[in-house]
């Protein structure tokens, strides 16, 4: 989990993605949600490029997104906590990825995982760009 935990706390401190006013104190809910679906976003980007850009369609698209991300930076202190790591080690797009993000899945596997997601995907696109749709 060790890359998911970096990226969530570089995007938290990328000047970037300063602007964005951070989520006081979330509950620890709305961040096994956040981890959830920064997982299965990051998935999508590795194992599903083609539908990955049609979905997101923008370089500041893909910004604002990662911007809404940031929000909830402090999520990532609870990633190593036993429930979220539980839960993530179970996640559809970690396994597909393996824990360490590095695993090549089949192109079968990628397939199987983009169909069976893409709604979410598109779900989560359009919570964490909010008011800024085509």
């Amino acid at each position: 989990m060790k890359p998911l935990k970096t990226t969530l706390l570089l995007a938290a401190l990328c000047p970037a993605l300063a602007a964005a006013e951070p989520v006081a104190a979330p509950t620890p809910e709305q961040c096994r949600t956040v981890l959830s679906e920064f997982a299965m976003f990051e998935a999508f980007i590795a194992a599903c490029p083609r539908i990955a850009r049609a979905e997101i369609d923008t370089r500041t698209r893909l910004n604002n997104i990662y911007e809404g991300f940031a929000r909830y930076g402090e999520c990532g202190k609870q990633i190593e906590s036993e429930p979220v790591a539980s839960m993530l080690r179970e996640h559809p797009a970690i396994r597909l990825l393996g824990q360490d993000g590095k695993r090549r899945p089949s192109r079968a596997e990628a397939d199987a995982f983009c169909r069976r997601h893409r709604s979410d995907l598109t779900r989560i696109v359009r919570k964490y760009n909010p008011g800024r749709d085509r």
